[in-house]
């Protein structure tokens, strides 16, 4: 793994053989984001939301993490297969009394799972 202006940037093959680009998100990652999501959304998979995110929704949720990554409030890292995003995983940091406390999240497009991406996400972020 290599920290590159503290951006993580870490490269890895799958179980299967595909090369896996896993880093830090950034704006220019919104599209890419957007398509995920709504892709998670359609399969109803188990994410916290619902429904399909509009691109100024995801702006604004990019923006909030961006910031919360920034303040160390957080870690997100991106997996990608080439330049399609096909995984995200991270931790939040819980706030007040709860400080020591973090949420882990992950989650894994389909055609992806099973193939050891996630548990290295995982593995990476903690």
């Amino acid at each position: 793994m290599t920290l590159h202006n503290q951006n993580i940037h870490f490269v890895f093959g799958s179980k299967s053989g595909k090369e896996i680009l896993v880093r830090e998100p950034c704006m220019e990652d919104l599209d890419e984001m957007l398509k995920f999501v709504n892709e998670l959304v359609d399969e109803d998979t188990f994410i916290l939301i619902n429904k399909k995110q509009s691109r100024d929704e995801e702006k604004k949720y990019l923006a909030n993490l961006l910031k919360g990554v920034e303040k160390k409030e957080q870690l997100t890292l991106l997996a990608f297969d080439g330049d399609q995003l096909i995984a995200s995983g991270g931790v939040t940091k819980r706030k007040y009394k709860a400080s020591h406390v973090g949420i882990l999240g992950i989650s894994v497009k389909s055609g992806y799972r099973d193939d050891g991406i996630g548990k290295k996400l995982i593995e990476l972020v903690i």
